[in-house]
């Protein structure tokens, strides 16, 4: 008996695994000594089993089941741009009738519809995949709604009991042909019911839509297109297979986003982001909201794609809290149906609007966001590619030869056999009165079928035809009409073959399709209109410019603002030391290295300037105090502590024990007080009680927290105070705090 090799996955083989392989060695070597062979290299157990490592086996298993997830549930296919769910989708709104001159029906109808024959998966899945294709922010609609479908600054969509749907004109126009058999049929994921392959879309919805998704190990992430111009590219590239990226993006400038906004077309070295894309298929362009000025503040007028504005609000709001933008008194929501997209920002008088929102746009609020795009989809092999948008528009050409060689060759077969069935019953109609006499004195129908077929020279196939017909149909008065749709039948099947023989008059139809698909799109004031602006402007790094700076400022200094930005406004650097204290209490000196001896565009103080919590100028003579929540102050001398160059990270400040952690900083002289607040108490201690110390110290308690008090939570440093409208008078460091959080406090 020849051995049949087996394999074994393990992952390393424990003493009970390797008694194991034994058991089976043995097993194997006493068979093949029974049957009187030797067991040598070959048919010897140990030769026989393969070691497969378990990291090995999963990631085999891995592999698979992340290309069947790849390719039949998370990635889109390049021929109709529609994952599965969308497409099912689709196809049932096809199979309902749900056509655009019909009615409505609730969206829990379709999406119950869609699960029950075509997609086993959850209902909230499928009903929010015909949410996004219902949306007024869709570049082309595929499905239209009736009711809440959520709104670009932040309503979500109604549930679906309360809403509803069917196909919009370009939704249906991607599912028509299916009825003359256009696409290719599969069984579904149960097995029970057909679905088409992909729908045989007449506009390439891939790059029209765009769309994104993640899978195991994958994604893809793809810009909206304006329609028109998609169409008139694919137009070109039909007559014209060797059009260049310049040519392209001549007809195709870049993105068009119906929510609007304005593309960053080029990188910091100048490169053409789009044509990159174009070509690759990969590009991070960066995409930025459109913004007016009108007295002196910013509209915001376009968001970037998928930004809502009540996010960009609440992070607005939260930077002026914060203190990262001075120049901005306030933001306003005046979003509406009617409007659209509109939020006001404050800005402060003296300070320029336009520096404003190029702050704005480097702070993260969501004013500017990057758009990494991947064109790394299912190509018409559904093999998973990064393709560049010519291979893209390609596969969407071959798609359309495609179907219109499966509608024709469909036709001809159509014709073909209705040709046949009128041929038998021309040869019928030659003698009405003995295919009477037949039918009338047969038995049954099969030996009136069978006498059919010997007296009139016809097949099985138009015997039964004839005799299914009523008499009525059985004139003469037939023979004339018959004789015109046999020939009408013949021509049509003559013109058929043709198209389907010559690649020639292929092209033509497709050219006369597409362009009836541009005269469609431009006829649709949402459709035709370019909502996106593309600039030329390069990607550049962030420079702070208006946050702390007046529209009109003298020349000739440097100055730093409390966000750590080095320009010709703040506090005058050369009247002492520049300081900036980091969010986890280190600390950075500023010796001035490194500056010319005129300000410019604005420099940050540090590389890691966005974790700067506060930064100014220490006057000679004065001192730097950092405080924790526990109540401790660090005292430093800047003049004791040497400074850095412009591209110093920064040294050790203030050290923290336990939950104790770094609130703030101030210069304040000897001369000076301290006013501390907690959360139920306060205290004011001079300056000069402060003992200096070191740097990268925990520094000395200030404000012992009696119980009650939880943490520090301000403070200020001036001459004297009034607390609760009363001269507070300085008491010693150990001393006790007041009881109760003053209602009102200021400076003297």
């Amino acid at each position: 008996m020849e051995f049949q090799r087996r394999t074994t996955m393990t992952n390393n083989l424990t003493e009970w695994n390797q008694q194991s392989v034994d058991l089976v060695s043995n097993l194997v070597k006493s068979r093949i000594s029974a049957q009187g062979k030797k067991a040598t290299k070959g048919n010897f157990i140990d030769e026989a089993v393969k070691v497969i490592s378990a990291k090995d086996q999963m990631m085999q298993n891995f592999l698979e089941y992340s290309g069947e997830v790849v390719s039949n549930r998370s990635f889109a296919s390049c021929l109709d741009g529609l994952l599965p769910v969308q497409r099912r989708l689709l196809y049932q709104g096809f199979l309902d009738n749900l056509r655009p001159d019909r009615s409505f029906v609730k969206s829990s109808k379709l999406t119950a519809d869609t699960m029950a024959e075509l997609h086993p998966h959850g209902d909230a899945a499928i009903y929010q995949a015909s949410v996004n294709m219902a949306r007024l922010w869709s570049r082309v609609r595929l499905i239209e709604g009736s009711g809440n479908f959520g709104l670009t600054y932040g309503d979500d969509a109604a549930a679906m009991r309360y809403t509803y749907e069917r196909l919009s004109v370009y939704g249906w126009s991607m599912v028509e042909d299916l009825v003359h058999g256009a696409v290719p049929m599969i069984t579904s994921e149960d097995h029970d019911t057909v679905e088409p392959k992909f729908l045989p879309t007449r506009f390439p919805n891939l790059i029209v839509n765009g769309g994104d998704g993640i899978s195991v190990g994958y994604t893809y992430k793809i810009p909206q297109h304006n329609p028109v111009e998609v169409m008139q590219l694919v137009e070109a590239m039909i007559k014209d297979p060797s059009l260049s990226t310049e040519e392209m993006m001549e007809i195709m400038p870049g993105p068009d986003w119906k929510t609007g906004g304005i593309v960053l077309s080029k990188d910091s070295h100048g490169n053409d982001l789009i044509k990159k894309y174009y070509e690759t298929g990969e590009a991070n362009i960066k995409l930025r909201a459109k913004a007016e000025f009108e007295n002196g503040d910013i509209i915001i007028t376009e968001m970037p794609y998928g930004v809502s504005a009540t996010s960009v609000i609440d992070k607005i709001h939260k930077s002026i809290t914060d203190g990262k933008i001075s120049s901005c008194k306030g933001v306003k929501e005046l979003s509406s149906k009617k409007l659209g997209t509109k939020i006001e920002i404050g800005v402060k008088r003296g300070f320029s609007p336009q520096d404003t929102l190029e702050d704005l746009y480097g702070l993260g609020v969501g004013l500017e966001i990057s758009f990494p795009i991947k064109m790394n989809v299912l190509n018409h092999d559904k093999v998973l590619s990064m393709m560049s948008m010519k291979d893209v528009i390609n596969d969407f050409i071959y798609s359309r030869y495609e179907v219109l060689k499966n509608i024709t060759a469909q036709a001809i077969d159509k014709d073909e056999k209705s040709k046949h069935l009128l041929e038998g019953m021309s040869k019928i109609l030659l003698d009405i009165d003995k295919a009477v006499s037949i039918i009338r004195n047969s038995d049954n129908s099969a030996k009136a079928k069978k006498s059919l077929m010997d007296n009139f020279d016809i097949d099985e196939v138009q015997a039964d035809y004839v005799l299914s017909l009523t008499l009525r149909r059985l004139t003469k008065q037939d023979e004339v009409e018959l004789e015109k749709k046999i020939k009408k039948l013949a021509k049509t099947i003559k013109e058929n073959k043709a198209i389907l023989g010559s690649k020639v008059k292929q092209k033509n139809i497709i050219i006369k399709q597409t362009q009836d698909m541009i005269d469609i799109f431009s006829k649709d004031e949402w459709t035709s209109t370019r909502f996106t602006t593309i600039s030329g402007k390069k990607i550049e790094k962030k420079k702070r410019t208006s946050s702390s700076s007046a529209a009109s400022l003298p020349d000739g200094h440097w100055g730093i603002d409390s966000s750590g930005f080095l320009s010709n406004t703040g506090a005058d650097i050369s009247q002492g030391t520049a300081f900036a204290v980091f969010k986890d209490g280190s600390l950075k000196l500023f010796n001035g290295k490194g500056l010319p001896k005129k300000s410019s565009d604005p420099v940050p103080f540090a590389p890691n300037v966005d974790e700067i919590t506060y930064a100014g100028v220490v006057g000679k003579g004065s001192y730097l105090l950092m405080l924790s929540s526990s109540g401790k102050v660090l005292k430093l001398d800047p003049s004791k502590i040497n400074g850095q160059g412009i591209a110093g990270q920064g040294v050790a400040g203030m050290k923290f024990k336990d939950d104790d952690f770094f609130i703030g900083a101030t210069p304040a002289s000897d001369e000076d007080s301290l006013l501390t607040i907690s959360d139920d108490g306060w205290k004011v201690v001079e300056v000069s009680d402060i003992p200096v110390k070191g740097k990268g110290g925990f520094g000395v308690m200030v404000h012992p927290l009696r119980k009650g008090e939880k943490q520090v939570v301000e403070f200020s440093a001036g001459k004297s105070f009034l607390v609760d409208s009363k001269k507070a008078q300085p008491t010693p460091r150990p001393k006790v705090t007041h009881k109760g959080k003053p209602s009102s406090w200021k400076s003297e």
